[in-house]
């Protein structure tokens, strides 16, 4: 199969710590990862699975199929420390054509 690497970061200045990363609606025929041939969790549902630390940041390698023809959408919901949460629906197939990226969040 043939991808695209792209890297996903998230910096958090929030004045909080995420504790939680929720990656929801995504389709697994977006992104390069078919075992056994391909094992690598170079997918955001498996590689942004840690806390992140206020003023800390992750950069994760993202593999996007390259036969993926609606976008690699997902949407990803930081929890913080104090239960609160931001909500960002993503399209990593932007980083193709973009150095950096903002989202709207939903919260």
């Amino acid at each position: 199969m043939s991808s695209h690497n792209t890297t996903l970061s998230v910096v958090n200045f929030s004045g909080k710590h995420i504790t939680q990363t929720v990656i929801s609606d995504l389709d697994p025929h977006d992104w390069d990862y078919e075992p056994p041939a391909r094992t690598q969790d170079y997918r955001p549902d498996l590689n942004f699975q840690k806390p992140i630390d206020n003023l800390d940041a992750r950069c994760e390698r993202e593999e996007i199929n390259a036969a993926a023809t609606e976008g690699s959408n997902f949407t990803m919901t930081c929890w913080f420390q104090d239960q609160s949460w931001v909500r960002f629906k993503i399209n990593q197939r932007d980083a193709l054509s973009k150095y950096a990226g903002n989202y709207p969040a939903d919260k």
